[in-house]
């Protein structure tokens, strides 16, 4: 079988998600062009969402040690190095990115992304800010600044930046989506002596730090489960907190506040 059919066969598993099968012939295509650029590229791609970072690193070496004035490499190295827990290696390879595309926003609210996560907050902001004057309509970035913000006690920046986030996602619902969800804004689940009660909402206010919109070919930051904490057991106050991610997230209170709606017009008919 020639190079070009065990590739085009490794894309066509890795669409169906299936990296073991995906993985197994790209390492069939290496092994007859260890040069073959794109069959190590998509490995990489596939060692990555199998969580074999170790290996996706070394494919990203090689493909930087061909291609060394390429950004997409070193960034999605450093992704590699930041899920190994090798923070110093993968802020390095995020420096080089951003100073090999310094006109890319992409570049900076990746780097923004993950300092988020290793508490460098001022740092954070800083690429955010940097994001944001490259591309003002990316709602991601404004989104997770004023998470950023809110965590740092700058609640007027940060809502400022919620509010920032949903003009910019408005445009994307429709317009009887959004005429029901303005009729239904003044419903919020919240937690009162105990008590679930009835209360109007902070408007425009998103809680979770989404990742940054991706690249053709970007490797994905993605948080084992195993680090996420779950609870023992379904209590009154794990409830409220579930209530509240999903009304403080744009996207999912959307969708609660609709669903709501629709229970109360049935209702009445």
């Amino acid at each position: 079988m020639n190079i070009d059919n065990l590739f085009q066969e490794g894309l066509a598993e890795a669409q169906k998600n299936k990296l073991p099968e995906a993985i197994k012939k790209f390492n069939q295509a290496l092994l007859l062009d260890p040069n073959h650029e794109l069959s190590r590229v998509n490995r990489a791609i596939a060692l990555g969402k199998n969580k074999q970072y170790q290996e996706a690193a070394q494919d990203y070496a090689m493909l930087i040690n061909a291609s060394p004035f390429n950004a997409q490499y070193y960034g999605d190295r450093a992704v590699c190095f930041f899920m190994l827990k090798q923070h110093d290696k993968a802020m390095k390879d995020f420096d080089k990115a951003v100073s090999l595309e310094p006109s890319n926003p992409y570049r900076y609210s990746s780097r923004a992304f993950i300092k988020e996560r290793l508490k460098d907050y001022d740092g954070a902001i800083a690429d955010y800010d940097k994001a944001i004057a490259l591309d003002p309509e990316d709602a991601v970035a404004h989104n997770n600044r004023g998470m950023i913000l809110e965590n740092m006690g700058r609640m007027k920046d940060a809502q400022k930046s919620y509010q920032e986030a949903d003009e910019l996602n408005k445009p994307q619902r429709s317009a009887e989506d959004q005429k029901a969800i303005e009729e239904a804004e003044e419903i919020e689940v919240k937690q009162k002596n105990g008590k679930i009660a009835i209360a109007k909402p902070q408007k425009n206010k998103e809680k979770k730090t989404k990742a940054p919109k991706p690249q053709p070919k970007a490797a994905e930051v993605v948080i084992p489960a195993s680090e996420v904490e779950q609870p023992k057991t379904v209590t009154l106050s794990h409830l409220f907190k579930t209530l509240k991610e999903i009304l403080t997230n744009a996207e999912t209170r959307d969708e609660f506040l609709l669903f709501v709606k629709s229970i109360f017009t049935k209702k009445k008919s």
